[in-house]
């Protein structure tokens, strides 16, 4: 993964995180963070971008031909069992159109080019009034259904979380699905995605290009420690965390986040050791942020945490 975490690559069996590290040995992750900060990630940026398509899809409707979706220079027909050829040809020779291909084991589809001019939208209609085909469509782009990014530790399967065909002995299809649905959708670049962590190397290269930019000062978040905008991490979980949300996805660089594209805001409440719940407050001003919390709730019962976390 990303930063400190390098050597281990989070992925859940059963319920339960475990990391595969370098060598063959699958071992159940004890780091405190981990157990709820991966898990948590991913659950929410996945929502996150189900949300966006499905806000997308309700706020956009779908105009009746995506002239944008076919080629503009081609359209197929399907003419009717037993048309006449040479009415179908004559039908040819009035709109200009050439066949320069045929499916026969589906009922004799044509490929037809269209004369340079008339749009395809128009030539569809002739056709599909003329009586002598069952149909007249466009010839649609046609899409993968799933997407895999050049990322290195993807690719080697190192990202079994992710991607599980059974690498390194590992169960088949164990993973989330990813690619799949990176085919439908795999940025979230106008959503601001506030990390409450150790805060994040936000000079990784694989992170740099995806952290939220303060316009006043350029900064990349703030630091609840200090009262400054340097969030940067000493700790590195902070780090991990944000690459599991947005590591910048298909750059043949690293790994690979739930997002491709995000912006990353780094809030840094604690370090390398500890800290005290009440520095939350100081994270309280930030606005525009979808705010992910990642921290471990504290080994007592805190009223203060769980209503600052709620409120």
């Amino acid at each position: 993964m990303v930063g400190n975490g390098a050597e281990c690559a989070p992925g859940f069996e059963n319920g339960n995180l475990i990391c595969h590290r370098s060598g063959s040995e699958t071992e159940r992750c004890r780091h405190p963070f981990l157990s709820l900060g991966v898990r948590a990630s991913w659950v929410l940026l996945l929502a996150c971008l189900a949300g966006l398509t499905s806000r997308a899809n309700e706020a956009t409707p779908k105009p009746p031909l995506d002239l944008s979706r076919f080629r503009a220079d081609r359209i197929l027909i399907k003419p009717k069992q037993g048309v006449s050829l040479e009415k179908l040809r004559q039908l040819h020779s009035r709109n200009q159109c050439a066949v320069i291909g045929h499916f026969r084991a589906l009922g004799n589809v044509q490929v037809l080019r269209l004369p340079q001019g008339p749009p395809a939208r128009g030539l569809i209609s002739n056709y599909a009034a003329s009586a002598l085909v069952d149909y007249a469509e466009p010839d649609y782009l046609v899409r993968t259904a799933s997407a895999f990014p050049n990322d290195p530790r993807f690719l080697d399967g190192t990202l079994w979380g992710l991607n599980n065909a059974g690498q390194n002995g590992g169960k088949a299809n164990a993973d989330i699905d990813a690619p799949e649905a990176w085919g439908l959708v795999r940025s979230a670049s106008n959503i601001i995605v506030a990390v409450l962590d150790t805060g994040v190397r936000y000079s990784h290269e694989d992170l740099s290009a995806n952290m939220w930019g303060n316009s006043a000062d350029g900064s990349h978040g703030t630091n609840a420690l200090t009262g400054t905008t340097d969030p940067n991490d000493d700790s590195g979980h902070g780090t991990l965390v944000a690459g599991v949300i947005g590591a910048s996805g298909n750059n043949g660089t690293g790994v690979v986040g739930a997002a491709w594209q995000a912006q990353i805001m780094a809030c840094k409440f604690v370090d390398s050791l500890v800290n005290w719940v009440s520095v939350l407050t100081n994270l309280s001003t930030l606005d525009g942020s979808s705010v992910f919390t990642n921290g471990e709730l504290p080994y007592q019962p805190s009223r203060f945490y769980r209503a600052w976390l709620t409120r």
